[in-house]
């Protein structure tokens, strides 16, 4: 096996087909819009591929930058995670693996001193869960002052950094025009069913995973979450009440 890095116009004919092929395994009704953001247009990603022999065996899409402002006033690294997907039969964790390999090769050999902003659009509740272990403080409610501080941060970090615009509701999900329902029931344990029942369930009751007349369906939504991992421990400069920390404990998350 071997990990590559690549920008979208570095990209050779036969890994463009084959992303474009993983690409559907996951969005099997993704428009060509959407195809074409992923491998087409050029908006800074680092592609990461996990390679036996020709063969892509995975891929991780990040953003890198340094960013004067962040969520809790500091200059710090701020990492952009797009999508991260699999071929049938490869059992290895894309997102921990390819995501320690890219964060020495590009932020340090020692990142975990570093404090790290990680973003990231999430529409199955099992890669949700594999991003707060590396990013355990986690903020996606909207209901204090420092969640809605991490909401203006992440709305200026992707119209001035990224150029993107995304429309967000009061639950920090945005919906997708170029993706359709999909049925997910025989995906739904192998792929987007999280090990903790509190993200399967956050998943339901923001609209993003439907449970329908027993079948399970993945509705064109998205929920942004923005967590962040620094090398010392900070409740106290958060100032948090006991039931953020109990909840974090107990799940990895960070509630309101």
């Amino acid at each position: 096996m071997k990990i590559i890095q690549k920008k979208v116009n570095e990209l050779s004919v036969s890994e463009r087909a084959q992303l474009e092929n993983l690409i559907y395994r996951y969005y099997k009704s993704a428009a060509p819009s959407f195809i074409a953001d992923r491998l087409e247009k050029d908006y800074g990603y680092d592609i990461v591929m996990i390679k036996k022999g020709d063969i892509i065996q995975g891929v991780s899409f990040y953003h890198l930058t340094k960013y004067k402002k962040g969520p809790l006033g500091r200059s710090q690294y701020i990492l952009h995670f797009g999508q991260v997907m699999k071929r049938s039969g490869y059992r290895g964790n894309i997102i921990w693996k390819l995501g320690m390999w890219y964060s020495r090769r590009n932020i340090s050999q020692v990142y975990f001193l570093k404090n790290v902003t990680g973003i990231a659009s999430f529409i199955s509740p099992k890669a949700f869960e594999h991003y707060t272990h590396l990013f355990p403080k986690c903020f996606y409610e909207l209901e204090t002052k420092v969640d809605k501080e991490v909401r203006c941060f992440v709305e200026d970090y992707f119209n001035e950094i990224r150029g993107m615009t995304i429309h967000y509701n009061s639950d920090f999900c945005f919906d997708s025009s170029d993706l359709e329902k999909e049925d997910i029931t025989d995906d739904w344990n192998k792929i987007y069913r999280a090990s903790n029942e509190t993200f399967n369930q956050l998943f339901i009751d923001n609209g993003i995973i439907s449970m329908e007349n027993d079948r399970i369906y993945k509705m064109p939504r998205h929920i942004t979450v923005c967590g962040i991992r620094r090398p010392m421990p900070f409740d106290k400069k958060l100032n948090l009440p006991p039931v953020y920390k109990t909840i974090r404990q107990n799940t990895g998350l960070l509630l309101s």
